[in-house]
């Protein structure tokens, strides 16, 4: 986040208070805004049972660029995401690494090839949950600072008191139907990472959701996510929650024949 200098002037000092006084304001404003969001996100569930997503995720990473085909199923509040990509540098034949993440309403479990099954401990699964009903995870203390055009859109920016248990440190929400349209947070190494919603399209109702997401480190961008196919009370059994049902896929290729070609 950058500050700006302080110039001592009259001038400064009037524009000073006069931020000031706002912020004031909003702060005061910003329980009310959230209310606001929690009853219209109450509805949610009664006119959306379910999603299904298709999309495909492109990263920048040092090995390469990765693309992965991704599958995500959403019913309440149980979630299923399926990821399928090709591992840059693999040796050929090793076929592409499919990960599986599931949370039936209590716990959250990773499928995955070279690791099996695993129940994920209580911080890996609010990791994987950070971005889902977010605004269950914002304080009633957290302080509109101001507003930014965003996307095209009128937002109010959201600053939160406590970054270390929120989803995010800031968020930029379109004052008019209360989207979330902008996140900024910080990665593993504190680096800022801002995430970009956009591309929005009415998928029931005036419900809305985006279709592009974009994620940036240090303001280099470092994945895109497109959603390529939307789909909403289709009636997505609940047995696709059921981490006892997925089988463990054998990789094909010997784990030490990948490591060594991988290594050259």
């Amino acid at each position: 986040m950058v500050k700006n200098k302080m110039v001592i002037s009259v001038c400064a000092v009037m524009l000073m208070a006069a931020t000031t006084g706002a912020e004031q304001v909003f702060a005061a404003d910003w329980p009310a805004v959230l209310q606001q969001i929690k009853a219209k996100y109450s509805q949610f569930g009664n006119d959306i049972q379910d999603i299904s997503i298709t999309q495909q995720m492109t990263t920048v990473a040092p090995e390469g660029t990765m693309v992965i085909e991704m599958t995500l199923l959403q019913k309440g509040k149980k979630f299923r995401s399926e990821g399928s990509m090709n591992m840059p540098g693999a040796p050929s034949g090793m076929g592409p690494m499919k990960t599986t993440v599931i949370f039936d309403g209590k716990d959250t479990w990773m499928i995955a090839p070279m690791m099996g099954k695993k129940k994920l401990s209580p911080q890996e699964s609010k990791d994987q949950q950070k971005d889902k009903n977010w605004w269950e995870l914002v304080s009633e203390q957290a302080k509109i600072t101001g507003m930014e055009q965003t996307g095209g859109r009128e937002c109010y920016v959201v600053a939160m008191n406590d970054p270390e248990n929120a989803p995010f440190t800031r968020m930029w929400l379109d004052k008019n139907n209360l989207v979330l349209m902008k996140m900024e947070s910080k990665g593993r190494k504190r680096e800022p990472v801002v995430i970009e919603f956009s591309d929005f399209k009415k998928v029931k109702g005036e419900w809305e959701m985006p279709y592009k997401t974009e994620m940036y480190a240090n303001g280099k961008l470092m994945s895109t996510i497109q959603v390529k196919a939307l789909q909403v009370n289709k009636g997505v059994a609940d047995e696709q929650f059921d981490a006892g049902k997925v089988p463990v896929e054998k990789q094909g290729f010997p784990m030490g024949d990948m490591m060594k070609q991988m290594m050259r």
